[in-house]
């Protein structure tokens, strides 16, 4: 009993000349199998990038809008001489979306020196 281990989407020559060997058609088949498994494999990546860069356009929009009806807030406070309050309507959105964009660019430093640490490990 032979035991081989290979990594890859097609096994080497050597396996594939025996499989045609064995069974004609064989090595023909395993190739168009792992071309439509590419096929399919890519565009389910294309469809789930697709999806999250409208799901991330989404939540900018919707960050926006929020921002800007606070801040809007604030304004009618301070015109209807609320200020304190409406100062703090406005300034309230403006420090929130600062929070979210400096915890955004750690979080994907973190991500990067991960990713980073495996390539070098791996």
């Amino acid at each position: 009993m032979t035991h081989a281990f290979f990594e890859g989407p097609l096994p080497p020559p050597a396996v594939l000349e025996h499989f045609e060997r064995v069974a004609p058609g064989a090595a023909a088949r395993i190739l168009t199998f792992t071309e439509d498994e590419f096929r399919h494999r890519r565009s389910i990546e294309v469809t789930i990038v697709s999806a999250n860069t409208r799901a991330l356009g989404r939540g900018q929009w919707f960050g926006f809008l929020v921002m800007m009806v606070g801040m809007g807030l604030g304004a009618w406070l301070v015109r209807a001489g609320y200020q304190l309050i409406g100062f703090g309507s406005i300034v309230a959105p403006l420090a929130a979306a600062a929070t979210l964009f400096v915890y955004a660019q750690r979080r994907e430093e973190r991500e990067r020196e991960r990713k980073r640490a495996e390539y070098l490990r791996g």
